[in-house]
């Protein structure tokens, strides 16, 4: 998933992540003020697998989400 802003920035992560129904509210406002969520690119079982671990190991550790693995 990618968030791009209208100021050129861009974040991505990559993997199914549950994200805190606060969060989900913030995703769409940010969503209606210019912010583009892209989650068209397709991810190879090798690269979902290595996603899922850096996500259990990293994202997790800082609070961010909940992986939906």
């Amino acid at each position: 998933m990618s968030w791009r802003c209208k100021s050129g920035g861009l974040s991505t992560i990559a993997g199914a992540v549950v994200l805190p129904r606060d969060l989900v509210v913030f995703l769409k406002r940010q969503e209606r003020d210019g912010v583009v969520i892209d989650d068209s690119k397709k991810l190879t079982a090798r690269q979902r697998d290595y996603s899922a671990s850096w996500l259990k190991q990293e994202v997790l550790a800082w609070g961010v989400g909940f992986p939906g693995i």
